[in-house]
């Protein structure tokens, strides 16, 4: 009989920014603190995935050194989405007879936590059927051989059988659960296809939303014309207008069943429990074509926010904002490492380790608040002095460190904040400081061994001198072109945070002397966190970009413009007096709605400003104008709300 603090868990899923993720997570988090079992979370994405910021991920399944735990925990369905659960069981054999446990899959031999999957769908096509009276019925089926996905493809067909309806494979599209995937599904079953249809069901919430925002932007009424379904209960479903008529899955009671069925069976040595399966439950909303209903306590879980009220995420991502714009303005390994020294203590976060790959089996200590920097040691152990060393009970996370098709580390994190989100935020912009840096010193290490080879060369081979003061030119062009990625925003092309504070206090101090006028405008792009959660990353980098573009029209091309990081901009305008600002505002609100106007995305672009004037006769600095205008742009989004 195993005692709780002998029990340490490995629980593998795919990132801590799906809703559905982070629902079952905070189940699993909640059961662990309650019966004192330690938690390793790794954020190891969906194998083979196609997208290269999730495929990238899977690095961390070779870190995973199972002599360190007494079970797995996996998000099976999420894991496994793109190759299938049979070859998903294949790939995990390599952690050998290690007891497990998996949500979302039915797997021989292992605990398994599922979702009634085939009820809830069921009801859901039978409710469109016999309440509306929908008889041609679309379907977004989830991927193929993967158990959740089968199941409601099932329930779609029997629910069709028992009431009359003749299935016909035109009305279904392979989706994968891909939220893109019910953009396509619509485009091909009118455009290619040619189908009438009077209802649409989507496997997943996400396919269903985007089916629906298509059918809308063609012209359809939803519900009027057609009626829509969806599975999981996202938040995003419930936000829609109309509402999303869905499938509520209690993802959250579901994690924390998991963990605690799984931890007793360990703890007791008995044998594994039968497939453990939590019933779900239909929620009807204007989408269908029923009148709105008040939601359950269950069914109203909290996603994303992990019970956050709104001044406390508010405040998290202001604190969050300055650590990321930090990050992003600097290539400097010590800067970065300054930055976390000041940051991860406000975020509640105690515990940090960064780890950068040495080859395949090592790794170096880059930054620790409890051990030494640059210390050598084995990947596997995830920390210097193994995870044995961490007080029992505890929870730590780890995310991979990666840019583009490069891996470059690993962080162990405690929790921190409640929205484990944030801690992707940081693994984000860490990749990207930390790949700058490593392109600094390699340019540095570059330049100092060609420095010594010249003069090397220059004594021996003086005829070689002209060809090695080429090549040394060309090492100072490098560098060049390096510090101006320093001081530039790569996504818009403007000054990132360092440039413009670099620039402008040197304009500052020519205005100084030259008594001009000047009026700094500090401006937030609104809601682009909704952007990226309801539209996709890629979105939101568009959003960003176009409101850069607008910026740089409307501005002179004597104004110093720079993106401070995430949604923040900031222009100072040379000669410029509080007097013009209401101008500027007009054509900069002119330009927005423009760019609205040509309808090319989804979202609608919105800005929040503040100013602040510098006058010849004051002394103020850049950093007090700054909080001047932060200061009256935070009023105007307190009237806006």
């Amino acid at each position: 009989m195993k005692a709780p603090q002998d029990i340490c868990l490995a629980f593998l899923l795919n990132d801590f920014h799906n809703e559905y993720t982070a629902s079952i997570c905070k189940g699993v988090l909640k059961a662990s603190e309650e019966l004192g079992i330690s938690i390793v979370a790794f954020g190891v994405g969906a194998l083979e995935s196609p997208v290269l910021n999730t495929g990238m991920r899977n690095r961390l399944f070779t870190i995973i050194n199972p002599d360190d735990f007494q079970g797995i925990i996996y998000i099976s369905s999420s894991i496994s989405n793109y190759i299938g659960v049979d070859r998903f069981l294949d790939f995990i054999k390599m952690y050998g007879t290690i007891p497990t446990a998996h949500i979302g899959i039915e797997a021989p031999r292992d605990m398994s936590f599922n979702i009634d999957n085939k009820a809830g769908m069921y009801s859901l096509v039978d409710h469109i059927i016999k309440v509306h009276g929908r008889k041609k019925i679309a379907f977004i089926s989830g991927t193929p051989g993967v158990y959740e996905a089968d199941e409601r493809f099932q329930a779609y067909k029997d629910a069709l059988k028992e009431n009359g309806l003749e299935f016909d494979d035109r009305y279904v599209y392979n989706g994968n659960f891909l939220r893109e995937r019910g953009i396509l599904a619509v485009e091909e079953f009118l455009d290619a296809r040619k189908i009438e249809m009077d209802a649409l069901v989507g496997a997943n919430d996400h396919m269903a939303l985007y089916a629906m925002k298509e059918l809308q932007k063609r012209g359809y009424r939803i519900p009027e014309d057609i009626s829509i379904g969806g599975f999981d209960d996202l938040a995003s479903a419930r936000s829609h207008k109309p509402a999303l008529t869905t499938v509520n899955q209690p993802a959250e009671q579901l994690g924390y069943t998991c963990l605690a069925e799984f931890a007793r069976k360990i703890m007791s040595g008995g044998e594994p429990c039968a497939d453990i399966r939590l019933p779900s439950q239909l929620v009807v909303r204007q989408s269908c074509g029923c009148p709105p209903v008040k939601l359950s306590e269950q069914q109203t879980e909290s996603d994303h926010s992990f019970g956050m009220s709104l001044s406390e995420m508010d405040e998290l991502n202001s604190v969050l904002n300055i650590m990321t714009r930090n990050i992003i303005g600097t290539f400097e390994e010590h800067e970065i490492r300054s930055v976390l020294d000041e940051s991860l203590n406000i975020l509640d976060i105690h515990e940090f380790m960064i780890a950068k790959y040495v080859d395949a089996k090592n790794s170096l200590v880059f930054y620790s608040t409890n051990w030494q920097t640059g210390n050598k040691f084995p990947t596997h152990h995830l920390v210097e002095t193994k995870i044995e060393s961490f007080s029992r009970p505890f929870q730590k996370f780890v995310l991979p460190l990666f840019y583009r098709d490069e891996n470059i580390g690993f962080f162990v994190s405690d929790k921190g904040s409640k929205n484990l989100s944030v801690l992707e935020v940081i693994r984000d912009h860490l990749s990207g400081a930390m790949k700058g840096a490593r392109l600094l010193e390699d340019v540095r290490q570059y330049a100092g061994r060609l420095e010594k080879e010249v003069e090397a060369r220059t004594r021996e081979l003086a005829n070689r001198q002209r060809e090695l003061e080429i090549a040394l030119n060309n090492v100072s062009i490098a560098r060049e072109k390096l510090e101006r990625l320093a001081v530039m925003d790569e996504l818009t092309g403007l000054y990132n945070r360092r440039g413009f504070m670099t620039v402008a206090n040197q304009q500052v101090n020519l205005i100084h002397r030259r008594e001009n006028d000047v009026l700094l405008v500090f401006l937030d792009l609104d809601g682009l966190k909704h952007i990226n959660d309801n539209f996709g990353h890629a979105s939101g980098d568009i959003a960003i970009k176009a409101f850069a573009d607008i910026l740089v029209s409307v501005f002179r091309n004597t104004d110093i413009i720079g993106r401070l990081g995430g949604d923040e901009f900031t222009v100072l305008a040379i000669d410029c007096t509080i007097d013009e600002y209401d101008t500027i505002l007009k054509r900069m609100e002119n330009a927005i709605h423009a760019y609205n106007q040509t309808g090319k995305q989804e979202f609608t672009l919105s800005v929040s400003t503040g100013a602040a004037p510098y006058k010849p006769d004051s002394k103020f600095t850049l950093d007090e104008l700054l909080e001047e205008a932060d200061a009256q742009l935070y009023k105007m989004k307190k009237k806006k709300k």
